[in-house]
């Protein structure tokens, strides 16, 4: 019997140390172009390959829709994912 108990234990403590493990490597897999907007992101326009910044000059009183991606403005990651 005290050999189950034995056994059981190992792999109770084998099982926390490897679902801690996972926890931590989570954030680590996240990639910063599918990450949510943040404050301080700016617009840049989906049909457009440059990775300017949307303005109010840039979209027409009145016009059509406008689809835009935000975009980090620091390091000009676009969030598209």
């Amino acid at each position: 019997m005290k050999d189950i108990e034995t056994r059981r234990g190992f792999l109770t403590t084998l099982s926390a140390v490897g679902l801690n493990l996972a926890i931590e490597a989570i954030p680590a897999l996240a990639q910063p172009a599918s990450e949510r907007p943040k404050e301080g992101d700016v617009l840049v326009s989906i049909e457009s390959e440059s990775t300017n910044a949307l303005e109010p000059k840039d979209i027409p009183l009145g016009g059509p829709p406008l689809l835009a991606w935000p975009m980090d403005a620091v390091d000009k990651t676009v969030r598209r994912d």
